[in-house]
């Protein structure tokens, strides 16, 4: 009976594994998603200010056309 308890056991240690495994992707996901948009909405908000004329473009974007985002 101590053997097939310690074989259950090593099965739910395992399951725990995979989900704590998977969890830690979706993290890995969603915060690399978030930082994705994040860099996104800095872009725009740098190229309002510089068409706007508010800010010099001292980072030498090209706003007009969009490259470099």
């Amino acid at each position: 009976m101590s053997r097939r308890h310690n074989e259950e056991g090593l099965i739910s240690k395992r399951s725990a594994m995979f989900i704590i495994i998977i969890c830690a992707i979706i993290i890995f996901l969603v915060v690399s998603a978030m930082d994705s948009r994040d860099e996104s909405e800095q872009y725009i908000h740098y190229c309002e200010m510089v068409l706007d004329g508010h800010w010099p473009n001292y980072k030498e974007l090209d706003c007009l056309t969009g490259e470099g985002l």
